[in-house]
């Protein structure tokens, strides 16, 4: 047992002096705090700040809407292409019912939770009007809001995700089942103000059928199943002036901020970033009870903003009566200060999952970038 205890202590003892002796020459010295750098950016460059708005992709969103506001007035256009059913066989006497299918999803206001029942207006337009799910910049409501074919009442129990069968009157729309090979339907909220409802696109899934039923030839009924070919969602901003005169962030206008920013460049380029938080001062965010998810991402000057790549971001979430948003950029400026880079600048957006019509207004301009480093120095 002793030989074991002195053998221990041996072994000790050695490890003791192999630890002193190379400690000088492989660890590094304790932080001191003045290895500790906190950087507020003067913003030399806030006068070129930008403001840019790309073609928005709405055409691809799962989700669409219909609803008013004071802000915005949302409506949704379907198209129905009939022509492979031969539906123009059939006497108008064989038809049925005919009905279109919905899964809703949320609920969406400004404010308090006001959920309750909202009435979709289902309207047919003339087929000689021009849209589709990448060309709808034109698409107004004045002239796309149609003839009224129905109204169907949405309790307010389906806040959530709910189905329904909105039937079609066959008074109104069987004439047009069996002699057209299009229908093109707007979904709106006629003229009330109240909440904005969501529910899902063709893009989701087989969602928006429109459903005929008819009896053929022996007598048997048949159902055609019939998808839309194209559908989109439609936002038309009522305070304009408003938007014009604001640095405003939104995915329906599919708008972001290039924030131009300057460093140090006495960090050097093997400065150890420890933080980096890209400060935004919040003019006002209108987020519809759902946050918005704000991302951030380094930029060179010729980036398009669809092709950045989405997995080099960082996201935050805005919300109503927030007043700054606090974006984490430390892996951006760390690779700025590695290629020895004093200016760069980055880009900010909404993210394709946030819901067409929410904002976020950047205060006056105001942006700011706190840095803070650890310089780690090897005594030798």
């Amino acid at each position: 047992m002793n030989k074991i205890f002195n053998s221990i202590i041996f072994l000790s003892f050695i490890i003791a002096i192999i630890f002193s002796t190379s400690c000088d020459e492989s660890l590094p010295g304790l932080v001191r705090d003045d290895m500790l750098i906190e950087y507020d950016s003067t913003i030399t460059l806030a006068k070129t700040l930008d403001w840019r708005t790309a073609q928005p992709d709405n055409g691809n969103d799962q989700i669409l809407y219909f609803g008013q506001d004071e802000d915005v007035r949302c409506f949704s256009l379907l198209r129905y292409d009939l022509s492979d059913f031969s539906l123009d066989t059939l006497n108008q006497d064989s038809l049925i019912e005919v009905y279109l299918e919905i899964n809703t999803a949320d609920q969406l206001w400004k404010g308090t939770d006001d959920s309750t029942a909202t009435d979709l207006v289902l309207s047919l337009f003339d087929n000689s009007l021009s849209w589709s799910e990448s060309d709808y910049s034109q698409v107004n409501y004045s002239e796309y809001s149609g003839e009224e074919i129905t109204t169907y009442t949405i309790p307010d129990s389906m806040a959530n995700s709910g189905y329904l069968e909105v039937d079609l009157p066959l008074d109104k729309v069987a004439g047009l089942i069996t002699g057209e090979t299009e229908l093109n339907f707007n979904l709106h909220a006629g003229d009330t103000q109240g909440l904005i409802q969501s529910f899902y696109s063709s893009e989701y899934g087989s969602y928006l059928q429109l459903m005929v039923g008819f009896r053929d030839g022996d007598g048997d009924t048949l159902y055609a199943q019939i998808d839309p070919s194209e559908d989109v969602a439609v936002t038309e901003y009522l305070n304009q002036s408003e938007i014009d005169d604001s640095l405003m962030l939104s995915e329906g206008l599919e708008s972001y901020f290039v924030l131009p920013v300057e460093i140090d460049t006495s960090f050097g380029k093997n400065t150890i970033v420890s933080e980096a938080r890209l400060e935004l001062e919040i003019g006002e965010v209108v987020d519809y009870n759902v946050g918005m998810p704000i991302a951030v991402t380094d930029v060179d000057s010729e980036f398009v903003l669809a092709d950045i790549d989405s997995s080099i971001r960082s996201i935050r979430y805005a919300y109503s009566g927030d007043s700054s948003v606090t974006m984490d950029v430390r892996s951006f400026v760390q690779s700025a200060m590695e290629e020895g880079k004093a200016k760069f600048q980055f880009a900010i957006w909404c993210e394709d999952n946030a819901h067409d019509f929410v904002r976020f207004f950047l205060s006056d301009r105001k942006y700011d970038l706190k840095i803070m480093t650890i310089n780690q120095k090897i005594e030798n």
